[in-house]
């Protein structure tokens, strides 16, 4: 297993992740950063705008960044269109 870190994007803003967490892989850890924007999406519908330009920095210990996650990906979209 490997550490990920999650580093947050939003607003200009870095917010770095500093414990990271133990995944298998970076399929593992594109999964855990769609479901951490989902639910930080959920908790703060009033901040739609701002989190729907955020993103995450996945990187490893070195700092190397093995993926980048927007949350506009995150979002599903149910229903037929009118």
């Amino acid at each position: 297993m490997q550490r990920y870190f999650f580093h947050l994007h939003q607003s200009g803003e870095r917010l770095k992740d500093d414990e990271g967490q133990l995944l298998h892989d970076a399929d593992e850890a594109w999964e855990a950063a769609r479901a951490t924007a989902r639910a930080l999406m959920a908790g703060d519908p009033e901040r739609t705008p701002e989190w729907l330009a955020s993103r995450f920095e996945v990187t490893d210990r070195e700092g190397a960044v093995l993926l980048e996650f927007p949350f506009l990906e995150a979002v599903e979209v149910s229903g037929e269109p009118n």
